[in-house]
This record gives C-alpha cells, structure tokens and sequence, in this order.
C-alpha cells in the first residue's frame, strides 16, 4: 500500500455535525429516539426567545418544529443552580376543548398557588417569572408572566402563560426529554 491509498477509502459511516440544543436556529433538524414522547426527525421552523424581564437574561428558547405533516414546540430551557446541564421539554399546547378543565383550577396570577392537582397528578410550582417574548425574527416583543409547575419527579411541566391580567391564559403540558432521548 503506497502512501496515497488513503485517497480512495471512505468512511462508512457518515459524519453528522451536530451542536448543543441551545446552538440551534431556523432550518436545523432536531432527532429525536423512537422512545422519545415526540419521535422522529424534526426541522426548526422558529427560534423563538424568552428573556427574564428583570435579569435580562435569557430563559428558554421555544423551538417550533416540523416533520412535514405535524408541528408541536420543544423548549430549550438554559442551565440555572439547581439543574447545571439545562433541559430540553417537548411542549403541548393543551386543546381549547381542555381549558374548561385548565379554568376549573382558579389560577390567581397575582397569588398563584404553590401546590394543584391536575389530571390525578401533583404538580409544585417551581418558577414565576416575568419573561419577555422575542419572536423568531426578533419584532414586536411582548411581556407576560410566565408560571412553570413541575411533578416531583421533574419529568412532566404545567405551564401558564398570562399575556395580559385578563382572560384565560395560554396553558402547556409538557414532558422533559431524558439526554438518550435526543439523537
């Protein structure tokens, strides 16, 4: 074998580039295992931020990602003291058929309770935040007051999103990714 017969060999198996989740932007595909609550090869529509008002730090980002057919909502929340790596949530925004359910609770933006029970789970409220939301082209941001519940376990998040004082607010069920989960 002479010294230019590496020219001609090829790796089999392709090289993928692949970045942290909070690198990511528009047009960058997401894989995410069979095992995963969101399955499947997912390509990044918007990029949108979420800023703490008063840290002027950012929070999260929310994804909204496609497979073709389907679009749902991956947050890529940023590290804080208590969980240094970050974590990765597929979101659901929850039907309009289920607010009636969501409503039933009684939620008090200015008082929110720090314990509820939803669908038979416990949930313990774990931030409330003022956030200020970038869209994925950066215009017209609009603040809102942010509430994030989580079960014990961490694995599931109730969301409520309170974009004004009034009305109902945008509600998220949501279900953290375990790392072996994304590909």
């Amino acid at each position: 074998m002479g010294w230019l017969s590496f020219f001609g060999k090829k790796d089999p198996t392709p090289k993928r580039k692949t970045r942290a989740l909070a690198d990511l932007s528009a047009g960058d595909t997401i894989v995410l295992s069979p095992t995963s609550p969101l399955p499947g090869r997912w390509v990044i529509d918007k990029a949108h931020r979420f800023v703490d008002i008063g840290q002027q730090t950012l929070v999260f980002w929310q994804f909204e990602v496609t497979d073709g057919e389907r679009r749902h909502f991956i947050e890529v929340h940023q590290p804080n003291p208590q969980d240094t790596t970050g974590r990765a949530v597929v979101s659901f925004p929850l039907d309009p058929t289920e607010y009636g359910e969501v409503e039933a609770l009684e939620l008090d933006p200015e008082s929110p309770p720090e314990q509820l029970t939803w669908r038979q789970r416990d949930y313990q409220l774990v931030a409330a935040r003022n956030l200020r939301f970038y869209r994925n082209t950066g215009e017209h941001p609009r603040d809102m007051l942010h509430l994030e519940y989580a079960t014990e376990a961490g694995r599931r998040t109730l969301t409520f999103e309170f974009w004004s004082r009034t009305g109902t607010p945008v509600t998220s069920e949501g279900l953290c990714l375990l790392p072996d989960e994304i590909e």
